[in-house]
Order: C-alpha cells, then structure tokens, then sequence
C-alpha cells in the first residue's frame, strides 16, 4: 500500500495528508512487521483510538 499512498499524496487538491484530522482528510501509518492481514487488526484499532476520539 505504501506505493498507493505515496502517489496519493501528490494530489494535493484531493488528499490532505495529516495525522490531525483538522488538517487533513487520509493519514496512513505502518507498524514495523506488520502487514495487510486480520491478525493485525486488533493492534491497528488500538493504534487509532486516540485519533479517533480527540477532543
């Protein structure tokens, strides 16, 4: 995905890449080892909760 996320974001018009969802409309993060597969859901979900619920 990585690729697909680079090239994503030389569309500046259409993706605002940002960590601060304020800011920005996509965000993408890897963990180290991970990959694009179930068992790996629980820790992205973790990852993200704080994001998800900012005040």
């Amino acid at each position: 995905m990585k690729p697909q996320i680079d090239a994503m974001k030389q569309f500046t018009d259409v993706f605002v890449y940002s960590s601060d969802t304020n800011k920005g409309n996509f965000y993408f993060i890897a963990a180290d080892g991970g990959t694009h597969a179930w068992n790996w859901v629980n820790q992205y979900i973790y990852d993200i909760l704080p994001d998800l619920f900012r005040n």
